[in-house]
């Protein structure tokens, strides 16, 4: 069977009642049952009214035996998801990429070739690209492999897996994690450069968590921990308000060391407050000091010693 000019389909599978349009539609049968569906010039499919998942392309393959859609084009396809954020409003996710794959029956996506995710989060523009990804519709969670690389803005985050639910704003970057982040959102503030075996990013809570031997370097500091949360501020959400680690934690920085339990970094002021069982800083000239809490500013030579001091001259 074909059909051409102005073609349109609607279709009901498992409840869910889908449409799609193109310039021409080529069907197929074998031994009496339909075999394929080719549909092929401006193809568009989408659920839903109005639309939670759309599919754009060049050309589009349908097998009714495994229920997939199989689009790739001489241009990138186009996949459009379509959630809820928080309070209600509209969360928009479009990704490109030379072939997509949905089976309509597990509610999966699967893309491959030059994958590019667009979204808005909080009002700004976020990227991520790769090689592969997965989105399941039912979760929300979509899953990047294959060198994926998240952009927002001058701030980017490398890993070997990403994973991102676009209806929780919630995102996870999972081996060999290494990010860039500038204080105040533009390459001119202080720029951190951060390694650890994983993050988790809640939008809600405005702050990044980094996992397993975590490292952080700025132009004149050095960070070590198995644990480190950055908060970002609610009023200006690309400005970092304070840098929490803890579990052990080394600090490195213009001929001085620390070692202690918890460190807590506000950028803004330039100070450290350190506290342990004791807390300790080693400095090449005035040798150790030690006690319950520990601060100093960047850059002061200053210490102020808080509980059980104790001070050992080299």
């Amino acid at each position: 069977i074909v059909a051409e000019t102005g073609v349109r389909v609607e279709s009901l599978h498992q409840g869910e009642i889908s449409h799609t349009i193109s310039d021409r539609l080529e069907i197929t049968y074998l031994d009496g049952f339909m075999h394929e569906v080719i549909q092929s010039g401006n193809f568009r499919f989408w659920e839903g009214e109005p639309a939670t998942l759309e599919l754009q392309s060049d050309r589009a393959v349908f097998d009714p035996r495994t229920g997939k859609i199989v689009v790739a084009g001489t241009q990138p396809s186009l996949l459009r998801m379509v959630g809820e954020e928080g309070g209600g409003a509209e969360s928009v996710v479009e990704t490109r990429a030379q072939r997509f794959e949905l089976d309509r029956g597990k509610g999966r996506v699967f893309a491959e070739g030059e994958v590019r995710s667009f979204f808005n989060e909080g009002g700004h523009s976020t990227l991520i690209t790769a090689g592969s990804m997965r989105a399941d519709g039912e979760t929300g969670w979509v899953e990047y492999s294959a060198d994926p690389r998240i952009v927002q803005g001058p701030n980017s985050i490398h890993g070997e897996i990403a994973k991102y639910n676009f209806r929780e704003q919630r995102l996870i970057v999972e081996k060999d994690v290494t990010s860039s982040f500038f204080g105040g959102g533009s390459r001119q503030g202080r720029r951190y450069s951060i390694e650890s075996n994983r993050l988790v990013y809640n939008r809600q809570d405005l702050r990044v968590r980094y996992e397993g031997k975590v490292r952080l370097e700025t132009q004149d500091l050095i960070l070590m921990a198995p644990f480190m949360d950055l908060a970002f501020s609610d009023t200006a959400p690309e400005q970092i308000q304070e840098i929490v680690a803890w579990g052990g934690v080394r600090i490195i920085q213009a001929g001085r060391e620390a070692d202690g339990d918890r460190a807590v970094h506000y950028p803004l002021e330039e100070l450290v407050i350190w506290t342990g069982d004791p807390a300790q800083v080693v400095e090449a000239e005035r040798g150790k000091v030690s006690g319950h809490r520990l601060t100093f500013y960047l850059g002061d030579e200053k210490i102020l010693v808080e509980g059980r001091a104790a001070a050992v001259t080299p």
